[in-house]
């Protein structure tokens, strides 16, 4: 049993779907938490290895590091 259980006041033998909803209704916000975990995985998280790339590729090709200086 996790601490948040301890905290919700679930017992150990309940089952794993009715401590799940006692989480909710203690935590009214855990819904909109995984969705906007959810929304940063599928949304943002994969722009960013773009942009990563993209910077990668930008300091590979166009910056002179003997200079200090754009190309």
């Amino acid at each position: 049993v996790d601490d948040l259980s301890v905290q919700a006041g679930i017992p150990a033998e309940l089952d794993t779907e009715a401590a799940c909803n006692s989480i909710k209704e203690l935590v009214p916000s855990l819904g909109l938490f995984m969705h906007c975990q959810i929304y940063y995985k599928s949304h943002i998280e994969p722009y960013l290895s773009i942009l990563e790339e993209s910077c990668r590729y930008l300091l590979e090709s166009h910056y002179n590091s003997e200079t200090n200086g754009w190309e």
